[in-house]
């Protein structure tokens, strides 16, 4: 009978009965896509953290954004920017993600994002509210979703005492003691007068020494004999000995001349003692072949057997001993050359 009623219901209490059914079905479905997203809000978490909430200009702060999901998880912090609020951002250090060690099962992981901050600004500044997206995927379907961060109070102080003032300057440290004036010293004329003497008597004896000269005839006497010495010690080859007797005899000549050796070459040591020097005809040649012959032999290989070598050392020896014993003393001087003209040097 119930069923035969149902069938005879008139039409618009049909349509009214499959409205109803319509919006129940429809809440159904919106009450478990609710229920849903709670769950999936409640399987990430954020949390934001700072160092210290009490800083002074300039002072860094440490922000940690610390986000748990499941494993699964994709999670997408912001593009780092330049500020946050108030707060220039300094450095941005994003840490890999690791799993969380208080879940046994290990089906959370934990991404975290350091952030350090500064601020010009004094008073009570605000860390505003940060973004993070995440998407959790499954076998068959992926879930977006977005997440913020509390805002953090921080309060930023300045470097000034509260009674400083522009115009009211304060002593940074204790006035210095100002010591009282030493008295003048009296002058004591005794001892200037005892260091004077002093120096006079230093002066006469230094005037004393430069005039112990020596002569070109002691000085290159001594050279050859420190030169035998290492001769008979083996510290000098032949080779090197007969160069050095040809520099020992150059020098000597030209130094009994009263000029410089030192800064002429063989060439301008050769036009002089052919030209302008009160050597001895014979001994000017015999000399001017010695210094050619000591040239090509520094700048040439050695070619001369050890016999023949040693035969020209002796000879330059004998050579440089006649020098120094037959040559007389010449009339020309260190003074007396001051008063040549330039032509003649």
């Amino acid at each position: 009978m119930n069923r035969l009623n149902a069938f005879n219901t008139p039409p618009h209490f049909r349509v009214a009965i499959l409205a109803r059914t319509a919006v129940f079905a429809a809440a159904l479905i919106v009450g478990l896509t609710r229920i849903d997203a709670a769950e999936q809000d409640h399987a990430v978490d954020v949390n934001a953290s700072v160092d210290r909430n009490d800083a002074l200009l300039l002072d860094p702060i440490k922000l940690t954004v610390t986000v748990t999901a499941p494993v699964d998880a994709e999670i997408e912090f912001p593009p780092t920017p330049e500020t946050i609020g108030p707060f220039d951002v300094v450095s941005v250090d994003d840490m890999p993600s690791v799993p969380v060690l208080d879940d046994a099962d290990s089906a959370t992981r934990r991404w975290t994002r350091r952030m350090t901050l500064e601020t010009l600004a004094v008073g009570e500044q605000t860390i505003p509210a940060i973004e993070i997206r995440y998407v959790l995927r499954d076998a068959a379907t992926a879930e977006s979703g977005l997440l913020r961060t509390k805002p953090i109070p921080i309060q930023i102080n300045s470097v000034l005492s509260s009674d400083d003032t522009p115009k009211a300057f304060r002593q940074m440290k204790p006035s210095l003691p100002i010591e009282p004036e030493a008295k003048a010293t009296p002058v004591h004329w005794g001892m200037i007068a005892s260091a004077l003497v002093a120096f006079a008597l230093l002066a006469i004896a230094m005037k004393r020494r430069r005039k112990r000269t020596v002569t070109p005839k002691q000085w290159a006497s001594r050279r050859v004999a420190a030169l035998e010495l290492r001769q008979q010690a083996n510290e000098i080859d032949n080779r090197s000995a007969y160069l050095e007797l040809a520099e020992i005899a150059r020098d000597y000549v030209i130094a009994r001349e009263g000029l410089n050796p030192s800064v002429m070459t063989t060439d301008e040591v050769t036009r002089y003692v052919t030209s302008k020097s009160s050597l001895p005809s014979e001994t000017q040649k015999r000399l001017v072949a010695w210094l050619v012959d000591a040239e090509q032999t520094k700048f040439a290989p050695p070619q001369f057997a050890s016999t023949e070598m040693t035969r020209k050392v002796q000879e330059a020896k004998s050579f440089v001993h006649e020098l120094l014993e037959r040559l007389p003393a010449s009339n020309n001087s260190p003074a007396s050359d001051k008063s040549r003209s330039k032509e003649d040097v």
